[in-house]
């Protein structure tokens, strides 16, 4: 695997709400045995509460299918810039009706290769969850 790889990998870590979400569910999960002694859970209360943080984490992760769609689109778009040395409109448009994460991706290219200025403003829109 290459730097660039590993590199585009911590995408999605970085940039993506879903993948945020879903890791801090996981760490309160992985967490919530040391609490043990400092708050009064008894076993079923801390067994139910890693549970339901897993089951939400897994819900996040699953959802944003483990930061693939954001690889996915910020890779093709940094092909994209390369090879057009621009963020061509229609390129833009076919992923405007894009989920989130893949909205995500071709807007961390975009700001990465310096081409924000004429960013659809769908993908523009960090906050556009859907």
């Amino acid at each position: 695997m290459s730097e660039d790889s590993v590199r585009d990998w911590l995408i999605p870590l970085k940039h993506n709400i879903w993948i945020q979400m879903g890791v801090f569910c996981v760490l309160i999960a992985v967490t919530s045995p040391m609490l043990i002694k400092l708050t009064p859970l008894n076993d079923n209360q801390l067994f139910l509460a890693i549970w339901l943080s897993l089951l939400i984490a897994s819900i996040f992760l699953g959802f944003s299918t483990f930061g693939h769609g954001t690889v996915k689109a910020y890779r093709k778009t940094r092909a994209h810039i390369k090879k057009y040395k621009r963020l061509d409109p229609r390129f833009q448009k076919a992923y405007s009706r894009h989920m989130y994460c893949s909205r995500t991706g071709v807007r961390v290219a975009a700001v990465r290769y310096g081409h924000t200025r004429h960013l659809n403003s769908r993908i523009a829109n960090r906050w556009l969850l859907i």
